[in-house]
């Protein structure tokens, strides 16, 4: 078992104009970028995205957001922004009547940054993205989709293919493992609506989930008083290639699937 992350629920106040419509995060390619203002002498960055799409996103303001800003810091250090012209950078767009804006750029190079998380999961059966990169190469690329409506990498990550849900992954077909053919029926059978409640000094929920066909997780929320409020803890209990346990392994055989 594999405990991936812990959360802690905290309220978090956030003002959303009615009149913006926030887009889904994507990758764009940055036609042109630079550094203008606004007539009221607000500086700003305006961008040229895909070829067509006029963004413009203010200064940061607070120190620490001008420190944590990937755009403000790379114009800190060479004083424009013509190394991105080309670059695919991932970020999330608002739109409202007068155009788009940038709400956040979460990378300045998506490329390079893909190249390098490909080499350090060389050896993992899966991993996911932080962005759509299937959407991109599907709508950007012509790289071929295959039946099952995967994308294939290119040497020397060819081993790899890229499914819609940002998830990377190495087909496997071996029947002891967990693959997409058998983790919905294994789910099913052995952790669908098995949902336990205990009640100790503090209050503990527990129920399972299958992620994408590829991750069958425990989900645990416990609460109490002294916590004053809750946690989640996620634990993978199977992931995509693992190995099969042999009641597992009895049930597909039931099911003449092994």
């Amino acid at each position: 078992m594999r405990l991936i992350y812990l959360v802690t629920k905290q309220t978090i106040g956030l003002y959303v104009s009615t009149n913006e419509e926030y887009l889904d995060d994507n990758i764009y390619k940055v036609t042109n970028a630079k550094v203008a203002k606004t007539k009221n002498g607000y500086d700003i960055f305006e961008f040229t995205l895909n070829g067509s799409i006029n963004a413009s996103m203010l200064f940061p303001l607070r120190k620490i957001d001008k420190s944590s800003c990937k755009v403000y810091q790379l114009y800190l250090n060479t004083g424009d922004l013509s190394s991105l012209h080309g670059k695919l950078i991932h970020a999330r767009l608002t739109k409202n009547k007068f155009g788009f804006n940038i709400f956040r750029i979460d990378n300045i190079d998506v490329s390079g940054h893909f190249f390098d998380i490909l080499k350090k999961n060389s050896d993992k059966h899966y991993f996911w993205l932080p962005y759509p990169y299937y959407d991109f190469l599907k709508n950007y690329t012509k790289r071929p989709i295959d039946n099952d409506g995967h994308i294939q990498l290119k040497p020397p990550f060819d081993s790899f293919f890229v499914r819609k849900g940002r998830l990377i992954f190495k087909k496997n077909t071996m029947q002891n493992t967990l693959n997409f053919e058998n983790s919905a029926l294994i789910f099913n059978k052995f952790y669908s609506g098995k949902e336990k409640n205990e009640s100790l000094d503090y209050f503990r929920h527990t129920r399972y989930k299958l992620i994408s066909d590829v991750e069958i997780i425990s989900e645990t929320e416990r609460s109490s008083d002294r916590l004053k409020g809750f946690r989640i803890n996620k634990t993978i209990l199977l992931g995509y290639g693992d190995n099969l346990r042999s009641e597992h392994i009895q049930f597909l055989k039931t099911l003449g699937k092994y």
